[in-house]
């Protein structure tokens, strides 16, 4: 697979679990659903987020080696959580389809 095919993979990897991680803290998840919302799904959401976070140290490595790629990570994660907290300050209305995901169902 091409080198550049597998960064995007990694920061969109690396994106979704930041959101994932996010979207299940009770401030944000509060921000999306209203005040009297109550959390959905925290364990299956946190628990993918982690699995995707992983899975992009693993891209980053196949992409890189064990060298490169362990420097690669954290700086495709840095960014990655930066985007999250622009997403969060700036276009939350952005994340609620994917927090209605793990909604619970009413």
């Amino acid at each position: 697979m091409e080198p550049a095919v597998l960064l995007i993979f990694a920061f969109l990897s690396a994106l979704l679990g930041c959101v994932l991680l996010a979207v299940t803290q009770i401030r944000h998840w509060k921000t999306l659903f209203g005040p009297r919302a109550e959390p959905g799904h925290v364990r299956v959401a946190r628990t993918m987020g982690w699995s995707l976070i992983a899975m992009s140290l693993v891209l980053c490595v196949l992409r890189d080696g064990a060298s490169f790629g362990a420097l690669l990570w954290p700086l495709t994660l840095a960014v990655a959580a930066f985007c999250t907290a622009m997403m969060l300050a700036y276009r939350p209305q952005w994340l609620k389809p994917l927090a209605d995901l793990f909604a619970q169902a009413r």
